[in-house]
């Protein structure tokens, strides 16, 4: 008899629960086994009560089931055998959530313990990773030992991302390399071409929708957040506390508007580059690029390595201004060729007549690509190809391209740019999680078993890879 080939998602975020419910009893139904890993106790029990034909399995309780006394020799072997740095996967944690290190490390022992067991006992021929939560990074650390195809996902669908920026997390990269070779015919131009139009037309932002602060949707949604917390169980050690949630959201009102007073307005004419700022808790910075996650230090950088006739333009993400740190939105409204503006000012129309982004690694480089604008990063990022973008590796390279891209000579070929498009609209899956411009899930039976069809495309693919 044909052995059932088994998937495994990993899941911290209650967020996830309902859609990862459905399509696994969708897949289920297709003759696979499904496997749970939670460390949220509210996402074991809905997936025991929605999705019995599902294996969920709760993280903590299964590590404390090991009976394992704490031990700091036994974490720091666990740690070295799967290469999991603590300084690096606790920053965020540590520096934005104020957790202890030590609670940190009680937390890690039983789960990552369990994991060390479940790996070797277990055969997963498929590891979809939903969420970027410690729990998260253990499972990826420890499955990266085993034969397990892994794929990584965030919110907007079933994607092979690269959110860890680690060399070696996956084989096949985000963009699938036969697109990029594939010699483009009118029809494939057409479908590159439509997308740019369309995306410069609409002026869409990338991310959700912008978050307001008081509202009857806030107070609702805070009650549902400390209900889920106190239910959660062990998961809290990687969300905020309900007291500190509630510490930030009332700051970020104040915040809010105190920071008006830095704002000034935008001037299409003058001549500058825009430099976008990162959500401060943002994995880019948080868990990959933390050399930059004092971006008041990083703009100060760019700052003083751009022409002597040119400004810096930013702005805080739209999606929840006033949550940037006092200190860093201080140091940098009192740097003189620097220019705040309003965060709700539309992206687009700073890219379009700016001399060019510079960027840590935002997906702004990515819109302003579209653009025909010269793009320098900082880091590495998902639309590198070519010379589509340069990247900075010093101040020195920094100053030079920037000048290049002030005097109009930082040029890429629109064809590169065609090629990248058309691979990066064919790479991905038609299905998503939402409906169409909602935060609302889709739970129609029609996406769901599209959902599952994109599951299957990239397991397909892997294989035939």
């Amino acid at each position: 008899m044909k052995r059932k080939k088994t998937i495994l998602f990993g899941i911290t975020n209650n967020f996830f629960k309902e859609p990862l419910s459905l399509i696994s009893n969708e897949l289920i139904s297709r003759g696979y086994n499904v496997i749970i890993l939670t460390s949220s106790r509210k996402v074991n029990n809905y997936f025991l009560l929605k999705s019995p034909d599902v294996r969920s399995i709760y993280l903590p309780q299964a590590g404390r089931s090991l009976g394992l006394k704490y031990s700091d020799t036994a974490l720091d072997k666990l740690f070295k055998k799967y290469n999991f740095d603590q300084e690096q996967f606790f920053f965020r944690e540590t520096k934005i959530i104020g957790r202890k290190k030590k609670c940190l490390r009680h937390y890690c022992f039983p789960i990552l313990s369990y994991l060390d067991r479940f790996f070797e006992e277990e055969k997963i021929d498929y590891f979809v990773n939903c969420g970027e939560g410690l729990s998260n990074i253990m499972m990826w650390r420890v499955s990266k030992k085993t034969d397990a195809e892994y794929f990584h996902t965030t919110w907007v669908g079933y994607i092979d991302n690269m959110h860890y920026w680690d060399s070696d997390l996956n084989r096949i990269s985000w963009i699938k390399p036969e697109f990029l070779k594939k010699k483009m015919t009118k029809a494939d131009l057409k479908i590159a071409e439509d997308f740019l139009s369309g995306s410069k037309k609409a002026k869409k932002v990338q991310g959700f929708e912008p978050r307001k602060v008081f509202t009857y949707y806030f107070f609702k949604k805070y009650l549902m957040y400390l209900y889920n917390y106190i239910s959660t169980g062990p998961a809290r050690m990687e969300t905020y506390s309900p007291p500190t949630l509630a510490n930030l959201w009332i700051s970020r009102f104040f915040k809010r508007l105190y920071y008006r007073s830095y704002y000034k307005d935008f001037d299409k004419n003058e001549k500058y580059f825009y430099f976008p700022l990162h959500l401060y808790y943002d994995a880019i910075i948080a868990l990959t690029n933390q050399k930059f996650y004092r971006q008041d230090d990083a703009i100060k950088m760019v700052a003083e390595n751009i022409p002597k006739d040119h400004i810096i333009i930013t702005k805080e993400h739209p999606v929840l201004d006033g949550t940037m740190p006092f200190d860093m939105m201080s140091v940098i409204s009192k740097l003189d060729n620097v220019k705040i503006v309003n965060p709700h000012t539309n992206s687009h129309e700073l890219i379009k007549n700016s001399s060019g982004v510079i960027t840590i690694a935002s997906s702004v480089g990515w819109e302003a690509m579209q653009y025909g604008k010269p793009v320098i990063t900082l880091s590495d990022t998902f639309f590198d190809y070519k010379n589509l973008t340069r990247k900075a590796n010093s101040e020195a390279e920094l100053k030079k391209l920037a000048k290049q891209a002030a005097e109009g000579k930082l040029k890429f070929n629109r064809q590169d740019l065609l090629q990248y498009t058309y691979s990066f609209v064919k790479s991905h899956q038609p299905n998503d999680y939402f409906a169409e411009d909602s935060l609302s899930f889709d739970r129609s039976a029609k996406n769901i078993r599209g959902l599952a069809d994109a599951i299957e495309a990239e397991i397909k693919y892997r294989e035939g890879n």
